[in-house]
């Protein structure tokens, strides 16, 4: 069994995504690269969580879509949202951290620094709404409203569409679903 000290987890989904990180291109790993990413996240039932600055916030059921970015050691953080514990410092870490709260899965925009872009982008061809307004985007300066997506059931995401969607990095993106 292979294990990872920095990943502490305990679902499936969880294991699977941070085994399949750790599998990637060495060479990215353990460069400096940054770029953005998606996380693709399921709340099953109403979760009702204090989120910083933010307060309580309830989080009614459905999936959600947060976009990121990472100017370096991009795989590093991508890890870290995945692991279960971890320090609580960025609006996400407060979801991702509940044991409620499953990974579908991750698309990663390899040295791609257009975090808005990306979102603003899913969000019109997706259907997606904001549904928390200043969630992860404090320093957003294009008008995002929020860097977390909600979209009401798993159904409406059309993964196979999305590459063609975003096409300004299609030649440089990867993604891992579960």
């Amino acid at each position: 069994m292979i294990t990872n000290p920095e990943i502490k987890m305990k679902d499936h989904s969880r294991t699977a995504l941070g085994f399949q990180l750790s599998l990637l291109n060495t060479d990215y790993h353990t460069s400096d690269a940054g770029g953005c990413y998606q996380l693709f996240l399921k709340v099953r039932e109403r979760l009702d969580l204090e989120v910083g600055a933010l307060g309580n916030i309830s989080f009614p059921p459905g999936v959600y879509i947060y976009t990121g970015s990472q100017q370096k050691n991009l795989m590093k953080r991508l890890m870290r949202h995945v692991a279960l514990q971890k320090k609580r410092f960025w609006h996400i870490d407060y979801l991702t951290s509940d044991p409620a709260v499953t990974f579908l899965g991750i698309i990663i925009y390899f040295s791609e620094q257009q975090e808005c872009g990306i979102n603003q982008s899913y969000r019109v061809h997706s259907g997606a709404r904001v549904h928390f307004p200043g969630f992860g985007s404090t320093d957003c300066k294009k008008g995002c409203g929020s860097h977390l997506l909600f979209l009401k059931s798993e159904s409406s995401l059309n993964l196979r569409k999305w590459g063609n969607l975003y096409p300004e990095s299609r030649s440089n993106w990867l993604s891992i679903f579960v």
